[in-house]
């Protein structure tokens, strides 16, 4: 069939990418005339056919509009064919960069910059091109405390590992285009996923810190009740509803939104503590109204003994946990753009609680 517009999911083996292909689906993407070009490292090809293939015994009118593709990203053309190239040229409308490694692997500083040069160099010759999405990290503030804007990149701050590093790089790509192409940048930090699609196998869960946190809790609720009056200042937990990240990128590839070169940051709007946190998973597990004065707030060192405890307790050897990058931010994110972009387009976000609840019941 002729393509009249293709849409890049460039990564569409995370979980961010499979919800977004049903989202844009949902929301009548293909009825629109869209065409996808779904993308993944060559080792995640299988899992990659498996799930489109239990999407489209969901969504029949999936069959026929999509290609899927094992590329290199690292490398000049994604290791397309010359053909492949040429056709996406002509056809590309949108391009969702998702290929980033969140782990701090050896061999992800490398992946997260050299990727996003190869799908700029991409980008640059697409003819059609309306709109090019990075999904980039909260965690580009590297060592700032204090309020991180969403239009600040550089302000002289220092990394504590170069998977951070990656991050702010491939923006500072990315930023020296907005005149150029038509970007936008979106920055998430822990993603929980609220979404419950079991034909896909798709259950509510979230990144391996918190809820190795939340087992913790779960195990050790007695423990909590009895902490001394210690005071943990205000760490924001930057936590990011993966209805509310699929919402806002479909809302971006899908409606006519002049935004170019802006940045958002998607995290919860409710901006949740870390006590608030442990406070509201306490009142779930125990069933019972806690409040902050039968359970205080906790302090810089029990956060330490919290964090290597959690390793040990649990064991989790392999990833290392890093609760203290979670814990020890302090600071607030600004939201500014993406409270804008919710409220034009009337976008609900649901409660934390309901995201505990749901993570409680299935995961842990």
């Amino acid at each position: 069939m002729n393509r009249k517009e293709t849409i890049i999911i460039n990564g569409a083996t995370s979980i961010i990418g499979k919800v977004l292909l049903l989202r844009l689906i949902e929301k009548g993407a293909l009825d629109k005339g869209y065409y996808f070009f779904i993308a993944t490292r060559p080792s995640s090809l299988r899992e990659l056919r498996d799930y489109i293939e239990r999407v489209e015994s969901l969504y029949p009118e999936l069959k026929g509009r999509y290609c899927i593709s094992a590329i290199e990203v690292t490398s000049p053309g994604w290791d397309l064919s010359y053909e492949e190239r040429e056709e996406l040229y002509q056809t590309v409308s949108h391009i969702i960069h998702l290929a980033s490694i969140r782990e701090n692997k050896k061999y992800a500083f490398e992946t997260n910059t050299r990727g996003i040069e190869t799908t700029i160099s991409l980008a640059r010759r697409c003819k059609n091109l309306k709109k090019l999405i990075y999904v980039s990290s909260v965690f580009i503030n590297g060592d700032y405390r204090g309020r991180f804007y969403e239009d600040w990149l550089d302000i002289g701050q220092n990394f504590p590992n170069k998977l951070n590093r990656s991050f702010y790089i491939a923006e500072k790509y990315l930023r020296a285009l907005f005149k150029i192409l038509p970007i936008n940048i979106l920055r998430i930090g822990f993603i929980i996923n609220d979404i419950e699609v079991k034909e896909l196998e798709l259950y509510p869960c979230c990144d391996r810190e918190i809820e190795s946190l939340i087992k913790l809790i779960k195990r050790s609720a007695f423990i909590l009740k009895e902490l001394p009056n210690f005071y943990l200042s205000d760490s924001c937990l930057p936590l990011t509803p993966l209805t509310l990240l699929s919402e806002l990128l479909s809302t971006l590839i899908l409606k006519k939104i002049e935004v170019e070169g802006k940045t958002f940051c998607i995290i919860d709007p409710s901006n949740i503590t870390l006590d608030s946190f442990i406070l509201k998973l306490l009142s779930l597990i125990t069933k019972e109204e806690i409040s902050n004065k039968k359970v205080l707030p906790f302090s810089n060192i029990f956060i330490k003994l919290l964090a290597s405890f959690i390793e040990s307790f649990l064991e989790l050897t392999e990833r290392p946990i890093n609760l203290l990058r979670l814990i020890s931010q302090r600071q607030s994110f600004d939201i500014y753009n993406t409270l804008q972009l919710l409220q034009r387009y009337d976008i609900k976000v649901s409660s934390v609680d309901e995201y505990l609840k749901k993570l409680l019941k299935y995961n842990l």
